[in-house]
């Protein structure tokens, strides 16, 4: 006898998500008296999922003896796309695709019998928990979605959904604060505990709890030394104490990447960037406890870079196409700096500054001639009515067919002048520079080409008393200079530590000491003597590269940010600051 001929009965039946809709109703047309628990897997990511379920919604009425069903709606891989929007895996829409299927599901559960089907339960599978977080979380309309179906789950007399995570690492709590995010969208099943977050087969692996689950963008450290901040492209803000390591508040600060945040200098409120739209640039209370200030919102793209006044009145950030500047206090807009027309200069990310008295904003801009790039640095004095000052800083003789970068940018103590970092895309030491401007004429005053030097220029900066420029090369070597006459002073080589380029150096509070970075190698951050030149001592076990390294104000630590998503906290031993 042919076996299709045969009629097929089934008690439970689990239908994966690649079976046809034609599939469907067939089984179900097999046992509508039988059939007592029903599993239906949903792909979130597909399309064509309107006909699916109005073909299989009269179905479900007519399996008199269903009594469970659970839908599991497979969520994908979650990813940051240019770093600016989040995406499912493989789909442009994938938001859409997970709000569609959201409603589906409600509308199917919604013409349920109560009376037959005593159970109902939704799954949601995904690589990465706080992926699906982040997008019911700030998409209004998931987030709603998600509070439809808890409302119509729970006129069921049993009823629980359920969010299992194929990815098994989490950073320490980390899986604890997503779950908590993830509440928010589910508030009175959460209350009920019927909010369950299965565990995989094998037990999740925790490593240095100090970590983002994404790329650490930004480092910043209290002006009392006992508070670090970090923030991620996973859109959370971190507060550390600096004493235990320990985490004082975390939280869910952007939909989007963060890009920077900066601190008020009494370090009672801070302001984040992240992305665009509504919210992308936020201000917070960070006090016993943290809430949300203000939203300062005019910014037309994704923001770059923000930054506070040193005097406290001023918030200054910029996208790609304008610079705008905030009262702190009232928080409206109070001047503005635009990129009038496509050819003109766009914003380099991050490279945001005060100087010191609080007159004058700096920041590098990039200009592209065909293929090619090169960088400037503006000066601008706001609340003047003046238009910024362009330092001409590419060195004389280097084509502008070539791609040269600005690296990094330094206001002198004294705020008079500002020191720039030149350097090539290939790392060639001819053009490579330090330069030194007058800020209120923009007229070069000294210009360091590196004698000595292999490659190009990564990072500068002035000492604390003014007195001395620190430069740092793709050579391995960080030198210091005299601010005055140019002159080569002291010279800190990675060859007696760490291994390739230095990427970042600072000096420490009170100028006595730097720290560099190295990369790649070993990734190994040095500390310097600046007196005698002597290697004190070097931090190991980071990641590839150490993209952050802060001083605390009182020199006691050092906190810095890898690539590893890992934030470390350091102590710098008192015989190194004696």
């Amino acid at each position: 006898m042919d076996l299709l001929a045969r009629p097929l009965k089934f008690r439970n039946l689990h239908l994966g998500e690649s079976v046809d809709i034609r599939a469907v109703e067939y089984l179900l047309n097999s046992s509508p008296s039988g059939l007592d628990t029903l599993t239906l897997t949903i792909n979130a990511p597909g399309v064509e999922q309107a006909d699916y379920f109005e073909r299989l919604e009269p179905w479900l009425s007519r399996l008199s003896h269903l009594s469970t069903l659970t839908y599991v709606i497979l969520c994908g891989s979650w990813e940051y796309g240019d770093g600016h929007q989040i995406t499912l895996q493989n789909t442009s829409n994938g938001e859409q695709n997970l709000l569609q299927g959201l409603h589906h599901v409600t509308t199917t559960l919604d013409h349920v019998s109560r009376r037959r089907v005593r159970e109902a339960q939704v799954l949601f599978e995904t690589d990465d928990i706080d992926g699906i977080a982040r997008c019911i979380f700030w998409n209004g309309a998931p987030l709603e979605a998600c509070k439809e179906l808890e409302q119509v789950l729970l006129t069921f007399p049993r009823c629980c959904v359920l969010f299992r995570a194929t990815k098994t690492e989490h950073r320490g709590r980390r899986a604890e604060f997503w779950h908590r995010i993830v509440g928010c969208a589910f508030p009175r099943m959460k209350e009920r505990g019927l909010l369950v977050f299965p565990r995989a087969v094998e037990p999740d692996i925790v490593i240095d709890p100090l970590a983002h689950e994404s790329l650490v963008n930004c480092l910043v450290a209290s002006h009392d030394s006992q508070r670090i901040v970090s923030a991620s492209s996973d859109g959370t803000i971190i507060i550390w104490d600096a004493e235990r390591g320990t985490i004082v508040h975390e939280w869910l600060a952007h939909r989007y990447p963060i890009l920077a945040l900066a601190l008020s200098p009494d370090s009672r409120r801070l302001v984040s960037a992240g992305g665009d739209g509504p919210g992308a640039l936020a201000v917070w209370d960070v006090g016993d406890t943290v809430s949300k200030v203000a939203s300062l919102e005019g910014h037309t793209e994704a923001l770059n870079a923000c930054v506070w006044s040193p005097d406290g009145t001023l918030i200054a950030s910029s996208d790609r196409g304008a610079v705008r500047v905030w009262d702190a206090l009232t928080f409206e807009q109070r001047d503005l700096v635009l990129r009038l027309n496509e050819w003109e200069p766009v914003f380099v990310p991050g490279t945001l500054r005060f100087s010191p008295d609080r007159r004058h904003l700096a920041w590098i801009s990039k200009s592209l001639l065909g293929t090619y790039r090169y960088d400037n640095c503006s000066i601008w004095m706001p609340l003047s009515g003046e238009q910024p000052r362009r330092l001409e800083v590419r060195p004389p003789r280097i084509s502008h067919r070539e791609n040269g970068y600005i690296h990094a940018l330094s206001f002198h103590p004294g705020s008079g002048r500002v020191a720039t970092a030149y350097g090539f895309v290939h790392w060639r030491a001819e053009g490579s520079a330090v330069r030194v401007w007058d800020v209120a004429t923009g007229a070069l005053l000294i210009a360091m080409h590196m004698a000595g030097h292999r490659s190009g220029v990564t990072d500068v900066s002035f000492s604390p008393d003014g007195r001395s420029v620190l430069s740092a090369s793709a050579d391995g070597v960080a030198k210091i200079w005299d601010a005055e006459s140019g002159e080569e002073t002291a010279s800190f080589s990675s060859e007696s530590g760490g291994r390739g380029k230095v990427t970042k150096a600072c000096f420490s509070p009170d100028g006595k000491l730097v720290a560099t970075t190295s990369f790649p190698g070993d990734s190994t951050v040095q500390l310097w003597r600046v007196e005698d030149r002597a290697n004190m001592m070097a931090f190991l076990g980071h990641g590839w590269s150490v993209e952050h390294v802060v001083f605390s104000p009182n020199g006691e630590f050092l906190a810095l940010g890898d690539s590893q998503r890992m934030v470390h906290i350091r102590r710098v031993p008192s015989f190194a600051r004696h």
